[in-house]
């Protein structure tokens, strides 16, 4: 009996607080049901965001795999190239051909031997800018490719290829008309440029290292100012030999092919980043860093044949410049290129800018 008094005084006094505190005991109740509420929704949440940074990371994880194959695959075939931009730059400056009539002893040696100063100062500098506009250009084209062949390969189901092989093939020639007309006017152009420098330069005229190395310098400031956009960087002057400014390519076929506004769009990327300041940029400073290589190299060619001797005349010099052009165009010198910074840099944007919006 005494245990049952004391059961319902204890369920009395309950129930009576729980009247009295009623309303404190609903916003309790209320605030335990939110707590859980929003914990259940803040772990989803969490799980959402952890989710999109996977799939962010794992993008981001095949997007650089693809763009270093490309990389390896853009250097390769620029070395690739190399024998075919020397044999047009040497049909265009032709040393060799002025040193074998020399060995004749004709008539005219002096008229033989101011063309070969000519041509010699002028093929180690169109030697340089020529391998950094092939470099910068190879580059740029390869990258924009590369990207949509990225794009290509998480492309949603039905989706029509942005980049098949036709497209690609058609897309990568455009590269001959740099190495067979493009390269002819950067010849011209320097070749013009050397003459107004050496015109007052006779053979017997002494210069050390150092007048050597201003020489090429001044060279490159004249070309900037003979072009139509002279005043400009002289990787800005050069753009205008790497594509044909009024129609990059002939489509006819393609159009056949249901392929030309793939080819178009390529095209048209591709003369959207070399009209700008970056892709300018880019090619000063690799043709700055050509040149650096350029002069160290002929600096120690130089001391090895002065030995003793501050100066040389300018007769012994050329022959010394004519033999160097050959290493302008050896893998060695074509690395050193390759590893800029600044390339790598406009590459790496390229591949992210294009490759946009891709869904892995």
């Amino acid at each position: 009996i005494l245990c049952d008094c004391y059961a319902r005084m204890v369920v009395s006094r309950v129930v009576r607080c729980m009247k009295r505190n009623k309303k404190k005991l609903l916003l309790l109740a209320a605030a335990a049901a939110g707590a859980y509420i929003g914990g259940r929704y803040l772990m989803k949440r969490v799980s959402q965001i952890t989710d999109r940074q996977t799939v962010s990371q794992r993008q981001t994880w095949k997007l650089k795999e693809h763009f270093e194959s490309n990389r390896k695959t853009s250097n390769s075939t620029v070395i690739s190239l190399l024998p075919t931009l020397k044999d047009a730059l040497y049909a265009q400056l032709n040393a060799e051909a002025i040193t074998a009539e020399l060995r004749n002893r004709p008539s005219n040696k002096l008229s033989l031997w101011e063309n070969l100063k000519t041509i010699s100062f002028a093929r180690v500098v169109v030697g340089v800018v020529s391998c950094s506009m092939l470099v910068a250009y190879m580059r740029v084209q390869l990258s924009i490719l590369g990207a949509a062949m990225f794009r290509d390969l998480h492309r949603p189901p039905g989706e029509e290829l942005g980049a098949p092989p036709d497209v690609q093939k058609t897309f990568l020639s455009n590269v001959q008309y740099f190495l067979q007309d493009g390269v002819v006017g950067v010849a011209s152009c320097t070749k013009k440029a050397t003459e107004a420098v050496l015109a007052e330069l006779s053979l017997k005229h002494q210069m050390s290292s150092q007048d050597m190395v201003q020489l090429l310098t001044l060279v490159g400031s004249t070309m900037t100012a003979d072009t139509p956009s002279g005043g400009g960087s002289l990787g800005a002057c050069m753009v205008q030999y790497l594509t044909p400014r009024e129609s990059l390519l002939q489509l006819e076929g393609e159009e056949e092919a249901g392929h030309s506004s793939c080819v178009a769009y390529l095209l048209a990327a591709t003369r959207d980043v070399l009209d700008s300041n970056d892709f300018a940029t880019v090619l000063d400073g690799l043709i700055i860093q050509g040149f650096a290589e350029l002069h160290k190299g002929l600096c120690d060619v130089y001391h090895s044949a002065a030995q003793a001797s501050s100066t040389l005349p300018l007769a012994k010099i050329i022959p010394l410049v004519t033999d160097h052009s050959q290493v302008l165009f050896s893998p060695t010198f074509i690395q050193v290129l390759l590893g800029n910074k600044g390339l790598q840099r406009l590459s790496e944007n390229i591949y992210e800018a294009f490759s946009e919006g891709t869904v892995l």
